[in-house]
């Protein structure tokens, strides 16, 4: 899958991703997620859009009540597949059945026109950003150092 959130996880904010051509799921949560916000992503060719593991009792062992979601919050996400989750919070997402980007089958994923709304992790008319860090790794995220978290170990010579 693309994004997996094990079980029971708690209050993750998932955003601004693009997951494409997943075998699996685009995101995966499992068990009692709890307070989980999951907005404006891209999800595109999956082998579904969200996948989902809340077992009931006698489904696994020492399972003492059913598993269920609480407070996952699901919005402005953009998928050509329909298939969200129904235990969570589902507002303004977008599901097409038409390729809507610059270029999907070259990693870009721009939207070609306006969907009339914020939705996916680009706006429309944005430029592409680039995946990593975007601050100075000697000065780390916060400006007062890495901490030594970035240093080349010594050698011993």
């Amino acid at each position: 899958c693309g994004i997996y959130l094990d079980n029971s996880s708690v209050g993750f904010s998932v955003h601004h991703n693009v997951v494409w051509n997943t075998r699996w799921s685009s995101i995966q949560i499992n068990l009692n997620a709890t307070d989980i916000d999951i907005y404006n992503n891209t999800f595109w060719n999956g082998s579904e859009t969200m996948g989902w593991w809340r077992p009931k009792v006698g489904e696994f062992p020492r399972l003492k009540e059913d598993t269920k979601f609480e407070n996952v919050r699901v919005w402005n996400n953009l998928s050509d597949d329909d298939t969200w989750d129904p235990q969570c919070f589902l507002e303004d997402n977008l599901s097409l059945d038409y390729d809507p980007f610059v270029h999907s089958g070259g990693g870009d994923f721009r939207l070609l026109e306006d969907p009339g709304r914020d939705v996916g992790a680009y706006k429309y008319g944005e430029g592409p950003w680039r995946a990593g860090i975007d601050w100075d790794p000697e000065k780390g995220p916060t400006w007062h150092g890495n901490y030594g978290l970035l240093k080349q170990p010594s050698t011993g010579n």
